[in-house]
């Protein structure tokens, strides 16, 4: 009967352990985004180059939302002269540290872009709130713009950028990954640049899953352990 009992206590604790982990993950509003910028290495910085990286947070409707971008890498690049920022952004911030851009009523329209030579890589993270938009979502966009301040082209859709966050109507973050395309009349083939966008689970739900996972762990040390034999 004990250990029929300690069996349902391990059971429990392993689906309370993953359900919170799962939690980690669909709940987390915080994404890692890496981009494979050797390709850039090898154009002609004089047609090109120099190129910038270039965060937008533009408003749809609904409440207000905001993005935090942190942790920017260059693989082996570097940034390149002083951060610009555009229209009615509330930007603050450069890639030395983290940019923190609101949209809203009052903001709609926000971007930040700064020089950088590209390395092997470019990664970073962007927290974002997900209040509900209406009927056009708040949109958080990457891109890496040429030597004019263009948008590379990419295979968005628009062709415009190379990660992509919505904001839809149930407060939920749709996450797009797209690459660059090749475009001759646009002065390079970009087709081999990658992108990948990973969510971070929250630290604390991933630590209390954790800590599920080792009770359960122990609970079933505790159900297999023998019995000591009566003297």
């Amino acid at each position: 009967m004990k250990n029929h009992i300690t069996l349902k206590t391990t059971i429990g604790a392993l689906v309370c352990a993953g359900a919170l982990l799962n939690a980690s993950v669909t709940r987390a509003n915080t994404y890692h985004v890496t981009v494979n910028t050797a390709p850039l290495t090898g154009l002609p910085l004089s047609a090109n180059g120099p190129f910038y990286v270039d965060y937008q947070l533009n408003y749809g409707d609904g409440s207000p939302n905001s993005a935090v971008v942190s942790d920017v890498l260059f693989g082996g690049g570097s940034a390149v002269g002083l951060p610009t920022v555009y229209s009615g952004t509330t930007a603050a911030g450069n890639l030395g540290g983290s940019i923190t851009m609101s949209a809203g009523p009052s903001s709609p329209y926000n971007e930040i872009f700064q020089g950088f030579n590209p390395g092997s890589s470019l990664s970073f993270d962007v927290s974002l709130t997900a209040n509900p938009s209406i009927l056009t979502p708040t949109t958080f966009t990457f891109a890496i713009l040429d030597s004019l301040t263009f948008q590379i082209p990419t295979t968005d859709p628009l062709g415009l950028s190379l990660a992509q966050f919505d904001v839809d109507s149930s407060g939920h973050i749709v996450a797009h990954a797209y690459s660059g395309a090749n475009v001759p009349d646009f002065g390079g083939d970009y087709s081999a640049i990658t992108v990948s966008v990973t969510p971070v689970p929250e630290p604390s739900t991933t630590m209390a899953g954790i800590a599920a996972l080792g009770f359960a762990g122990f609970a079933l040390f505790r159900s297999r352990k023998p019995a000591k034999k009566a003297a």
